[in-house]
Protein backbone atom coordinates (compact mmCIF):
# COMPACT_ATOMS: atom_id res chain seq x y z
CA UNK A 1 0.00 0.00 0.00
CA UNK A 2 1.36 3.77 -1.01
CA UNK A 3 1.93 5.81 1.75
CA UNK A 4 -0.40 8.59 2.96
CA UNK A 5 0.45 12.09 2.52
CA UNK A 6 0.43 12.71 5.98
CA UNK A 7 3.24 9.35 6.33
CA UNK A 8 5.47 11.00 3.17
CA UNK A 9 5.44 13.99 5.21
CA UNK A 10 6.41 16.75 2.66
CA UNK A 11 6.23 19.27 5.28
CA UNK A 12 9.43 18.24 6.77
CA UNK A 13 10.90 19.03 3.61
CA UNK A 14 9.15 22.40 2.90
CA UNK A 15 6.56 21.06 0.54
CA UNK A 16 3.34 20.14 0.93
CA UNK A 17 0.08 18.90 -1.45
CA UNK A 18 -2.60 21.24 -2.42
CA UNK A 19 -4.61 20.12 -4.52
CA UNK A 20 -5.44 16.19 -6.03
CA UNK A 21 -7.54 16.02 -9.37
CA UNK A 22 -8.32 11.87 -9.52
CA UNK A 23 -9.60 10.58 -12.46
CA UNK A 24 -10.11 13.58 -13.80
CA UNK A 25 -12.35 15.26 -10.27
CA UNK A 26 -11.14 17.41 -8.21
CA UNK A 27 -10.38 16.22 -4.75
CA UNK A 28 -9.66 19.59 -3.38
CA UNK A 29 -7.43 20.21 -0.41
CA UNK A 30 -6.51 16.33 0.77
CA UNK A 31 -6.91 15.19 3.96
CA UNK A 32 -3.16 13.82 5.56
CA UNK A 33 -4.74 10.15 5.67
CA UNK A 34 -4.95 10.63 1.78
CA UNK A 35 -3.27 8.30 -0.13
CA UNK A 36 -2.28 8.90 -3.95
CA UNK A 37 -3.27 6.42 -6.51
CA UNK A 38 -1.96 5.90 -10.35
CA UNK A 39 -3.14 8.94 -12.47
CA UNK A 40 -3.34 11.05 -9.46
CA UNK A 41 -2.44 14.58 -10.82
CA UNK A 42 -1.16 16.53 -8.00
CA UNK A 43 -0.18 20.38 -6.51
CA UNK A 44 2.65 20.63 -4.55
CA UNK A 45 3.89 24.19 -3.44
CA UNK A 46 7.43 25.18 -1.77
CA UNK A 47 10.55 26.62 -2.93
CA UNK A 48 12.64 24.82 -5.68
CA UNK A 49 14.53 22.87 -3.55
CA UNK A 50 11.78 21.65 -1.27
CA UNK A 51 9.81 21.00 -4.60
CA UNK A 52 12.84 18.61 -5.85
CA UNK A 53 13.16 17.17 -2.58
CA UNK A 54 9.47 16.46 -2.76
CA UNK A 55 9.31 15.08 -6.00
CA UNK A 56 12.45 12.44 -4.80
CA UNK A 57 10.35 11.08 -2.12
CA UNK A 58 7.11 11.05 -4.25
CA UNK A 59 8.80 8.89 -6.86
CA UNK A 60 10.53 6.77 -3.84
CA UNK A 61 7.03 6.33 -2.60
CA UNK A 62 5.86 4.84 -6.29
CA UNK A 63 8.25 2.52 -6.34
Amino acid sequence: MRPSLAELNLAALGAGVTRVRRRGIRVGEPAPETRLEAGDVIVVLGEPDALEAAEIRLLQAVK
